[in-house]
């Protein structure tokens, strides 16, 4: 698969500014009204691309040069973007275009299963909060009790 790169990546694989990279990419290729005007170097770079290629064909009889660039005619796929894969690549993808549908499932059962601990969670909060509030109630009702029973006694230092 051929690899992309922005000014930013180029600039920093060559530790020069992106702006120089720019500029060294305009004197290379100059686009005026959809018009490519291109170096000498784009030239004979084209050329070698086009030589390695040795106009190979694919299984299907498409021309190599098709795959170079990675367009095909929009009449033959009815897409302006068309991407070709490796083996390797295709197998993975379909690997995970097949799982997809599992994934996603078991993604809504996650979110069911983490609605009910949620649930759950709340309930229990609910009753340690109930809970509490008859402790501290049985808290008072035990002083207050003591309390009396200490005034009957006369035990009170408040005298």
């Amino acid at each position: 698969m051929n690899l992309k790169y922005t000014t930013f990546d180029i600039s920093k694989k060559l530790d020069i500014s992106e702006r120089t990279v720019r500029r060294r990419i305009e004197k290379l290729i100059n686009i005026e009204k959809g018009r490519y005007e291109v170096s000498e170097e784009i030239l004979q770079l084209i050329e070698e691309i086009g030589k390695s290629a040795d106009r190979l064909r694919t299984p299907s009889g498409q021309a190599s040069d098709t795959l170079q660039t990675g367009e095909a005619p929009p009449s033959e796929t009815g897409f302006d973007h068309v991407e070709y894969f490796t083996d390797n690549e295709y197998q993975e993808f379909h690997k995970r275009l097949s799982e997809y549908p599992l994934l996603k499932e078991q993604l809504a059962n996650s979110k069911e299963y983490l609605d009910t601990l949620k649930n759950e969670l709340e309930y229990h909060k609910s009753a340690y909060l109930r809970q509490l509030d008859i402790h501290e109630k049985m808290i008072d009702s035990v002083k207050q009790r003591n309390f009396i029973e200490a005034k009957e006694k006369g035990m009170d230092d408040t005298d």
